[in-house]
């Protein structure tokens, strides 16, 4: 049953980034093992690959039950695209060679992905980076095979026959980033490359199909000396969730569920965390500390699921999309006193529409209150295919403060484009920023063309003005991404030659014949940059 969950409420990053969930009410896991980038520098993207825990993952892939690598990965026969960074979404069949793939619930223009072949696809990101799937075992999913960097590097995926990721390894340089064993089928052990040529490693212990200790990262020529251990509980429909996690240091973690948290399809149920405790090492009785206790209440007629289903239930489907008019769901986290009767300290309530998208959080704490209304792109009485590509983007935030029967207000509103640019943006000071892109096509003598031809990505101008009548007129900069960023690096290029010059002088040789000329072209040289610097600051300064 489990199996069937799909949903775009888990494309959000406070689903993947290690605590509660407040849309889901499901407690997540995240452990990083290696951060990926090109070894001459340069980009502007980097890749975390991650192992990552989800309550909705019910298999076991070689990492422990509902633990997964995040490697962009197709499933050919359920046509969901998992990308490395954490999101999934519904693809409709693959198209012909040489065109891109469409998808059912996808919105934002940032990620495209193009049929290069019968059995290849690129999924190219607007941040520069390209994966290259093809299929490992010949039969199982699409899995990323070559990582390349908008700097011209690239990296390779190396699979065992069973699927499962062995190395990545620099095509250029050989550089091996990362080795990952095996035992049996399931993980046993990471290494990657740490600084000054050594290598750092994780070890793993799974029993029973479940992961329960990760080391801390140690030297790959020694043993682990500290680990971090996890308790579950299985539900009776099948999910798993963790209830207990032990820190090196000697911290706690307790993560207690109701069950039947969530109403889900056929009278079912789906568990949700009610309680999240956090215990300082030692225990807070020893260690004299507080414990940090959060308790979760979630509105009981509505959930990220859809329930009840007014559209009609379609399993590998987000059910909330099909539900017609307005729809929401809501969340409570209390932060809690357990030494004094568990009182209130704070208290945050967010609310979400039938997108998933956060419409208000609310927060208390002593009197004082804090409230955020969001409006995005959404088109009134129009299903998720009619929406906007930046549906998901804000539009609007307005903020309330109060506190002693007073209040005030702050508004902030913004423009956006399909591809996820800030076209704008007016701030409560009344501080109006306007920016400008370079075309897909570029512009001649100012950007080149976009690499893959498909996303509005690099910034042109930015404009600044001042909505109030009194203010000075706005200032302008025009920006280009080569040329700009190529005079910034000589510049401080310039810089740094002088600097090592002046470290290695000795002041207080004597003057050469002929050096009194060579510190006045120094001098004049250093004046000339600091000239460059200023007019830089004008119409064509750029910051990487």
């Amino acid at each position: 049953m489990t199996d069937q969950i799909y949903s775009n409420a888990f494309n959000f990053s406070s689903y993947q980034d290690g605590r509660v969930d407040m849309r889901t009410g499901q407690y997540s896991a995240v452990v990083t093992l290696v951060t990926l980038r090109p070894e001459g520098g340069g980009a502007t993207g980097t890749r975390d690959l991650t192992m990552t825990f989800s309550m909705a993952k019910t298999t076991n892939d070689g990492y422990g039950i509902g633990w997964s690598l995040n490697i962009t990965s197709f499933d050919i026969a359920n046509l969901v695209l998992s990308l490395s960074t954490g999101e999934r979404y519904k693809a409709n069949p693959l198209p012909a060679v040489g065109q891109l793939l469409t998808f059912q619930d996808k919105k934002l223009k940032n990620v495209e992905v193009r049929r290069i072949a019968t059995a290849t696809l690129e999924v190219m990101y607007a941040d520069g980076v390209t994966e290259t799937l093809t299929r490992p075992t010949g039969t199982g999913p699409y899995r990323t095979t070559r990582l390349s960097w908008e700097t011209g590097e690239s990296q390779r995926l190396d699979y065992s026959t069973g699927g499962w990721l062995t190395r990545v390894t620099g095509e250029q340089t050989g550089t091996v980033f990362l080795e990952a064993s095996y035992v049996s089928g399931t993980i046993s052990r990471v290494t990657t490359m740490a600084t000054g040529g050594r290598r750092s490693a994780v070890a793993f212990t799974v029993a029973n199909g479940q992961l329960t200790e990760i080391s801390m990262p140690f030297d790959a020529a020694a043993a682990p000396e500290q680990v971090r251990r996890y308790r579950y509980q299985t539900f009776a429909n099948g999910m798993r969730g963790i209830t207990r996690i032990e820190t090196p240091m000697g911290g706690l973690e307790l993560v207690t569920y109701l069950e039947r948290g969530l109403p889900y399809y056929n009278n079912t149920y789906l568990p949700a965390v009610t309680v999240w405790e956090r215990q300082p090492a030692g225990g807070r009785q020893e260690a004299g500390l507080p414990a940090m206790v959060t308790r979760y209440r979630y509105s009981t007629t509505t959930n990220f699921t859809g329930y009840p289903f007014s559209g009609g239930f379609v399993a590998g489907t987000d059910n909330l999309y099909r539900v017609p008019g307005v729809y929401s769901y809501w969340c409570e986290a209390s932060t809690v006193n357990p030494d004094a009767a568990n009182s209130v300290l704070s208290k945050v309530t967010t609310t979400y529409n039938k997108f998933h998208l956060m419409t208000r959080e609310h927060q208390e704490q002593d009197g004082v209150t804090k409230t955020t209304d969001i409006t995005y792109n959404e088109l009134p009485n129009t299903n998720f295919a009619n929406q906007p590509a930046n549906l998901q983007l804000a539009k609007s935030t307005v903020t309330t403060f109060g506190a002693n029967g007073a209040s005030r207000t702050e508004t902030t509103l913004m423009s956006t484009d399909d591809y996820g640019n800030l076209l704008s943006k007016t701030e409560p000071s009344g501080l109006h920023l306007v920016y400008d892109y370079y075309p897909i096509a570029g512009t001649p003598g100012r950007c080149p063309p976009e690499p893959n031809g498909l996303f509005v990505r690099f910034r042109a101008v930015e404009r600044c003005d001042h909505l109030s009548a009194d203010r000075p007129a706005g200032r302008q900069r025009q920006l280009c991404p080569a040329t700009d960023r190529q005079r910034h690096r000589r510049r401080h290029d310039h810089l740094d030659h002088d600097r090592r010059q002046r470290a290695t002088a000795d002041p207080w040789a004597a003057p050469a014949a002929g050096d009194g000329a060579g510190r006045a072209d120094h001098h004049h040289r250093f004046r000339l940059c600091r000239r460059r610097r200023r007019a830089d600051r004008g119409p064509h300064h750029h910051r990487p």
